[in-house]
């Protein structure tokens, strides 16, 4: 389902389908997934469709700007560092590209979407939730439902740390898809109360493409140099927020006071 596609287009997909049909003035984008219809009335004479999957942090509605993977306990020597492959929920996005611009016209999801509080009921924040084993190699998942999500753990303290969560900002969440979708993280942990989480952006993978991101960016022109001469493409990016998340209420489900 991933991909580009023209503005007539029909996508048979699982239990989602999208459909573009053109009349004399306007398009019409039709889509249903899992029973649950939605539509879109499109003034564009050329453009096209871009399906790809995004940060799952948009469904029913922006309810949170964090996600926290749940796994069973790891316990992290001193001074060391252990890669680990997690797995995390999947949404689609849908974008609409003309003239070289593009917007998000649409977000479904195959997958129900489960949220936690992480930290104190009156200043804590909301996560969406998801509970996930620990594979020592990239797991076999549905690109439809699940990523993959490669995390590398560094313990920073000389005592050993127990960490069974990770939680992460939307902001600079960037994600890929080819064979499978995937994401890579860094965990620094200085305690077992307190890390920092950063979604990585890593370099190009052969066979993989770098998702449009759906979450709220700027959009600015890329100042580029041709014959030592800079100038204004019309190429736009996302300028991404703080794209760090500190973790200052624990690392595992014991109190962070045990």
């Amino acid at each position: 389902m991933y991909g580009t596609y023209d503005y007539s287009c029909h996508i048979r997909e699982d239990e989602v389908s999208v459909d573009v049909e053109r009349s004399s003035r306007y398009l019409t984008y039709k889509r249903v997934c899992r029973g649950e219809p939605a539509e879109r009335t499109i003034a564009s004479d050329n453009g096209s469709l871009i399906i790809n999957p995004v940060e799952p942090l948009n469904l029913p509605k922006e309810v949170t700007r964090y996600l926290e993977v749940h796994f069973n306990p790891l316990f992290v020597e001193p001074e060391t560092s252990r890669q680990l492959y997690l797995t995390f929920p999947v949404e689609i996005g849908v974008f609409i590209r003309a003239k070289g611009d593009y917007d998000l016209l649409d977000v479904f999801s195959l997958v129900k979407p489960k949220y936690s509080l992480y930290g104190p009921p009156d200043y804590g924040c909301v996560t969406r939730w998801h509970e996930s084993a620990i594979h020592p190699d990239i797991p076999d998942t549905d690109p439809l439902r699940e990523g993959v999500l490669d995390l590398t753990i560094v313990n920073e303290g000389r005592t050993w740390i127990e960490v069974s969560r990770a939680v992460f900002v939307n902001a600079g969440m960037t994600i890929r898809y080819g064979d499978y979708v995937a994401m890579s993280a860094r965990m620094e942990m200085f305690s077992n109360i307190v890390a920092e989480t950063r979604v990585l952006s890593t370099p190009d993978k052969p066979g993989f493409t770098w998702s449009l991101p759906a979450y709220s960016a700027k959009k600015v022109s890329v100042v580029e140099m041709v014959n030592q001469i800079p100038f204004y493409s019309t190429k736009k990016v996302f300028v991404p927020e703080k794209t760090g998340f500190l973790m200052e209420f624990g690392l595992g489900d014991r109190d962070a006071d045990d």
